[in-house]
């Protein structure tokens, strides 16, 4: 049977007809999950066995493999609705547990191969929701007070666009920072990752994440971001959140307000509610100028 040529958007605000907006959030969580996350775009060599000899083709291929049932549906029902497709078939566990989706498109791949990271970019800011989700399903530790987005330190722009898109959407968000060493190894069930560069991770408020995200796919990672403890929340003065804005005014890094805040309050503000406190001030500001 013929199958039509794959294309990509030609707009990405709903004009493109064959583009309606919800296959645009379904390609803007494959983006998530194939930038830089479990999933991977491709090309292999393959052996075929035809009537006059063997022949050596190049086969582009779309891949997510991961242990997770939920996780590998999704991204199978996104990649069938991104490129017009039956849902290809989920792969039996491997002896590691993991289990694989895979599919095959020239066009896709090809596109995919020839993007620039301002498109890429684009799509995420479009649909930050969608993309987030791809991202955290693939990239992240949640815990019952932050979640932890992590990756290398040639990753960093990228992460910092990420932790960009958690803030304009209201979270709170932690700074980027390193961790580990490099030749530190670590295990992911039989296989030993070595690691060859610093490794960095940024981490936000997990009710926030869970406010504006919603949910996860995977499945415990969703357990545990759907109920969050109900911490107390502490009522800081408005005097000291005023405080807080002066210095920042004065010039100065929402580090060193944490740490004057400490010398004039003896109050430990954590860091991630005083960048929150600046971040809101700079929206209101923003608004009230008509940016």
């Amino acid at each position: 049977m013929y199958r039509s040529p794959w294309r990509p958007p030609t707009a990405i605000d709903g004009s493109d007809l064959d583009w309606p907006l919800g296959r645009l959030r379904k390609l803007a969580y494959a983006v998530g999950v194939l930038l830089k996350g479990d999933g991977s775009v491709y090309v292999t060599k393959q052996t075929r066995v035809l009537k006059h000899g063997q022949v050596t083709v190049r086969v582009p291929r779309i891949e997510l493999k991961n242990k997770s049932k939920a996780f590998l549906d999704a991204f199978n029902d996104c990649l069938s609705q991104v490129l017009r497709r039956n849902k290809t078939r989920i792969s039996p566990p491997n002896r590691e547990g993991h289990r694989m989706v895979r599919y095959t498109s020239k066009d896709f791949v090809s596109w995919w191969r020839g993007l620039g990271s301002a498109e890429l970019y684009r799509i995420a800011r479009t649909f930050p929701i969608e993309y987030l989700r791809g991202r955290f399903d693939s990239d992240s530790n949640v815990g019952k007070y932050k979640i932890c987005l992590v990756g290398v330190e040639k990753h960093r722009q990228l992460m910092e666009f990420e932790r960009s898109l958690c803030t304009m959407l209201g979270m709170r968000v932690g700074r980027i920072h390193s961790y580990g060493s490099i030749g530190e190894t670590t295990f992911i069930g039989s296989k030993s990752i070595t690691s060859k560069q610093p490794k960095i991770r940024f981490n936000v408020n997990t009710r926030d994440f869970a406010r504006n995200v919603v949910w996860l796919h995977v499945e415990w990672k969703n357990q545990v971001l759907r109920s969050p403890p109900q911490r107390p929340w502490t009522p800081w003065k408005s005097d000291i959140r005023n405080r807080a804005l002066e210095l920042n005014s004065a010039g100065l890094s929402c580090q060193r307000v944490v740490e004057r805040l400490w010398l004039e309050f003896n109050l430990r503000v954590p860091y991630e509610t005083v960048y929150y406190w600046l971040q809101q001030s700079e929206r209101s500001r923003n608004l009230h100028l008509g940016e």
